[in-house]
């Protein structure tokens, strides 16, 4: 079924999805992916601490690289993935709630069973996770 038939007078068809595990793809995405990811996280208002293992327990050292110069460096497929999640969780929440609350609500307790009275930010750390 062709995208126009779902959405009947759409004048966007979304493109191809990139494949991030070309190397190619990431040598060209790493550098303004990483750049819109440090700015989700400094909009989350999210340490740096929580921001390197957000990114898959990164050093220090290659977190201050990576924040400084994204310029020439190409993430792993894995680090990708996850800047790709972070930004649609972003763009998600701020369809569904609006600026303000969307980037207050990753930090915000939350009492849905899925997040087990955690924040959702703490859920996304501990890998999806609920640990008591």
């Amino acid at each position: 079924m062709s995208n126009d038939r779902l959405r009947p007078g759409a004048t966007f068809a979304p493109g191809q999805l990139p494949d991030l595990r070309s190397w190619k793809v990431r040598k060209e995405y790493t550098p303004s992916g990483v750049r819109v990811f440090f700015n989700i996280m400094e909009r989350w208002n999210v340490s740096p601490e929580d921001t390197r293992l957000l990114l898959g327990g990164i050093s220090n050292r290659y977190y201050r690289l990576l924040k400084a110069r994204p310029q020439g460096r190409i993430l792993s497929t894995d680090r990708m993935y996850r800047i790709s999640y972070i930004i649609g969780i972003y763009k998600a929440l701020h369809i569904s709630f609006g600026d303000e609350l969307a980037d207050q609500f990753v930090q915000m307790p939350n009492t849905n069973w899925l997040f087990g009275g955690k924040s959702p930010l703490r859920y996304m750390i501990e890998g999806g996770h609920i640990r008591n």
